[in-house]
């Protein structure tokens, strides 16, 4: 299912990736997501850090949409934000930080879509 933020106006997939992918794998997958129209919605993609960094700040989004309402199995998060031609950002979503990761290195995806 999907979570609605209304305070960033962004709907949030609640569960995620089964599986660690790489990079281009997690653009895809949220591809499918937007072709299958999941929850609805047709416009799904990956989250850049400043909208992931909105799940660690409970201040800064809906009182709803905090930890509990998110599958526990999505800890490390890629953005689609990229530090170079081989690395890209991703989130731990568990310990609160942002980091690089090789492109073909794996971490899973929770994508995002707007309302």
């Amino acid at each position: 299912p999907v979570l609605p933020d209304d305070s960033t106006g962004l709907i949030w997939q609640t569960g995620g990736s089964l599986s660690p992918v790489t990079w281009e794998e997690a653009h895809q997958y949220a591809e499918q997501l937007s072709e299958t129209e999941f929850g609805g919605y047709s416009t799904w993609r990956l989250p850049t850090v400043n909208e992931l960094l909105t799940l660690l700040d409970p201040g800064s989004v809906n009182p709803h949409c905090d930890k509990q309402h998110f599958s526990d199995g999505q800890k490390w998060i890629w953005s689609a934000d990229t530090r170079s031609k081989k690395s890209a950002w991703m989130v731990d979503l568990e310990m609160g930080y942002v980091t690089s990761f090789d492109r073909a290195d794996r971490c899973y995806v929770r994508a995002v879509s707007s309302m």
